[in-house]
């Protein structure tokens, strides 16, 4: 029990003497605060520095949603042969490659009976740009981007 009462008048003496040297940083932020607000300017500067931090945050942000775009990579959900690098735009799903976006495309026009619609090796790029399409995963309407074009968040099947 002594030794119990030891240790713990010990522990005690610790904590009291680290309190002083944990309360000093505190005592110099505070210290610091006072003599920025006493320098003309000095607040602005800092006010402009958050400024500054906050705009870039946001292309940091897109920048590191692109560099994880270009990483991403899957097998077509349409065909399972070749790389997918087609989002759908409305989901953000990863679905398909080139011969099977073109397919999915072919087959919406078609569906929808659009006259004069070239053969599907002929399909022009505004065709395959604009056709809205139901992603084969999730039924959600969107176009079909390509991987490095598509700005958010891309879904792996």
């Amino acid at each position: 029990a002594a030794a119990a009462a030891a240790a713990a008048s010990a522990t005690s003496r610790e904590a009291s003497a680290s309190a002083p040297a944990a309360a000093a940083p505190s005592a110099s932020v505070a210290a610091e605060q006072a003599a920025a607000a006493a320098v003309p300017g000095a607040a602005s500067a800092a006010s402009a520095d958050a400024a500054f931090a906050s705009s870039a945050a946001p292309e940091d942000a897109q920048a590191a949603i692109q560099g994880a775009n270009r990483l991403i990579s899957c097998e077509c959900t349409c065909c399972m042969e070749c790389a997918a690098s087609f989002v759908s735009s409305g989901c953000g799903h990863l679905v398909c490659c080139g011969g099977c976006r073109r397919r999915l495309v072919f087959r919406e026009l078609h569906t929808r009976g659009t006259f004069g619609l070239p053969k599907m090796r002929d399909l022009g790029r505004d065709m395959l740009e604009g056709t809205v399409v139901a992603c084969p995963l999730c039924r959600a309407d969107g176009t079909l981007t390509a991987l490095r074009h598509y700005r958010g968040t891309v879904f792996k099947p």
